[in-house]
């Protein structure tokens, strides 16, 4: 990102949570970035792209947040604590302009989307750690716990910013573990069916299943699937091959029709064809 771009994207983020995205004119963001209107017409075509490129900004340095953090060599529990940590600090440092979102209900298809992509790598993120926390024995409730688990974060979020309670970001994130451990001791301890399973959720009207999804996300989605059928050497070439295609600049239609062929036959990973799908509208 440019220097000016930048100048620009923090003066319209400081005042649409001041004023608002329809009371903040685009006068008074080149007069608060200290540029001409030329300037910002250069860099923007107008202020709801200017809005959509904050969206923008904000996803990609969420992904890459939640990235580095599961690169980092500490244990499965460690990394779940600091996941927590770092979504509650990420929302409270934006949560100006995320109220002024929300109060304004300011929405194209292009903003819907975007946010049902944040939406979908936080319960992505969510899904993969608890897996890594409790291993194959949460597989049948992962879904469940998931759900469960976002269902502990919010009142805490709506406390930390309507409220403005203070607490210790990490201390609340080791809360929530504690509490997921209950759960999902719980969960595995009574032995009962699923009630939410992946076939139920891609039925569903749920955000990180509707979102549009992009090359990023289906390879994270694929990395995911080799783990869960290593004893799958069939699956596994399927899946491999799916992946080095995808990764290619231009992948080949009939490859992938070809490996979406296979995973049907096997009636395997339902999810991951739903996206193959999506990604190259396939019928």
């Amino acid at each position: 990102m440019k220097e000016k771009e930048k100048v620009i994207m923090e003066a319209a983020i400081k005042l649409f949570g001041k004023k608002g995205y329809d009371a903040t004119s685009v006068q008074e963001i080149v007069n608060e970035a200290g540029i001409s209107k030329g300037a910002f017409y250069l860099y923007y075509k107008s202020k709801q792209a200017l809005l959509l490129a904050i969206f923008q900004y904000y996803y990609d340095r969420f992904v890459k947040e939640f990235n580095d953090l599961k690169g980092q060599d500490l244990p499965p529990r460690e990394i779940f604590i600091k996941q927590m940590e770092a979504q509650y600090r990420f929302i409270l440092e934006q949560k100006e302009f995320l109220i002024m979102q929300a109060r304004e209900r300011i929405f194209n298809e292009s903003i819907g989307q975007m946010l049902n992509r944040m939406r979908n790598v936080i319960s992505k993120t969510h899904k993969e750690s608890l897996s890594s926390v409790y291993g194959d024995r949460i597989d049948p409730y992962e879904w469940e716990l998931t759900l469960l688990v976002q269902g502990i974060m919010n009142p805490f979020l709506e406390l930390l910013i309507f409220d403005k309670i203070q607490i210790d970001l990490y201390d609340l994130g080791k809360y929530i573990l504690s509490r997921t451990d209950d759960l999902a001791e719980g969960l595995i301890r009574s032995k009962h069916h699923s009630l939410v399973t992946e076939d139920i959720v891609m039925d569903m009207d749920i955000p990180f299943h509707k979102a549009k999804i992009g090359k990023e996300e289906l390879l994270a989605a694929i990395q995911e699937a080799k783990g869960k059928y290593p004893d799958s050497p069939d699956l596994l070439i399927t899946i491999e091959v799916l992946e080095e295609e995808i990764k290619k600049e231009q992948p080949r239609l009939p490859v992938i029709e070809g490996m979406l062929a296979n995973l049907k036959k096997q009636n395997k990973l339902k999810g991951l064809q739903t996206q193959l799908h999506e990604v190259f509208n396939l019928e």
